[in-house]
């Protein structure tokens, strides 16, 4: 896990709706969405990183990593009802 030197910072300024009907009729997407975020620093190079699943399908793992991997995903899009999908 990369924790060493990782912080929680909080805006100075609330993120506000961006919808601005003076302008526009269609809201405009803020660029951070949330007051708190997480930052953390780059991991070193070279790192051996793993594939869980692919970017067009669902992972189908067998070891138990893997399957706990796939579990999260598929209960987001279940209870977001199809709104968020990882």
């Amino acid at each position: 896990w990369n924790t060493k030197d990782a912080f929680i910072g909080k805006l100075v300024d609330e993120v506000k709706d961006a919808t601005d009907s003076s302008k526009s009729s269609s809201p405009v997407e803020p660029s951070i969405r949330w007051n708190a975020f997480l930052a953390a620093p780059l991991l070193p190079k070279p790192i051996q990183e793993a594939k869980f699943s692919g970017n067009e399908q669902a992972g189908n793992n067998t070891d138990r990593l893997g399957m706990c991997v796939d579990a999260f995903p598929h209960h987001t899009v279940i209870d977001s009802v199809g709104k968020f999908v990882l």
